[in-house]
């Protein structure tokens, strides 16, 4: 699991080999936290 501001942005169970787990830390680093918190206000609508 990978949270980012208090939101979940990642969950997949099992372990990662190295290269995947540096992919996902890459994606959440990049993450548009606004557009993030925008789109779970609305599912949260």
């Amino acid at each position: 699991m990978a949270f980012r501001e208090g939101v979940l942005v990642f969950s997949q169970p099992g372990a990662l080999p190295t290269s995947g787990l540096e992919q996902v830390i890459t994606a959440v680093k990049s993450l548009d936290m606004a557009i993030v918190h925008a789109q779970t206000a609305q599912q949260q609508a």
